[in-house]
């Protein structure tokens, strides 16, 4: 006999509420951990970029800018680290990305979350 795995939801599916629980987690942190870690923080109790890393995984403030404008840190990270050329903070301070970064990625088999969270920050 052979074991057929079989899937509830199809990939449409699933991609947006692994992104759903992604936010869900990030939402916890932010609404519980992250409070006390802002009083904190509002007193002078941290450093400032202690305080960065606990709050956007980084003190770099090339990769803060993006994740305050709403990408993921993963995402960011990607854009900046495998996609620097297409991506910019332009004059204005804000994030600027080539419309044909999702295609590049898709090219280079970046994972489907990735992409897909890409196509919804993007308008693609």
């Amino acid at each position: 006999m052979q074991a057929v795995h079989v899937c509830i939801y199809p990939g449409e599916v699933r991609q947006p509420l692994a992104i759903v629980h992604l936010k869900n987690e990030e939402d916890f942190f932010d609404n519980r951990i992250f409070k006390f870690v802002e009083v904190l923080n509002g007193v002078g109790a941290l450093e400032a970029g202690f305080y960065k890393r606990i709050k956007y995984g980084t003190d770099d403030d090339l990769r803060i800018k993006p994740i305050r404008d709403g990408f993921s840190r993963g995402l960011a990270d990607l854009m900046l680290a495998d996609y620097a050329e297409m991506v910019w903070i332009g004059s204005d301070g804000e994030v600027h990305v080539d419309s044909r970064i999702v295609r590049k990625m898709v090219r280079d088999e970046v994972s489907d979350l990735m992409i897909f969270e890409a196509k919804m920050s993007f308008r693609v």
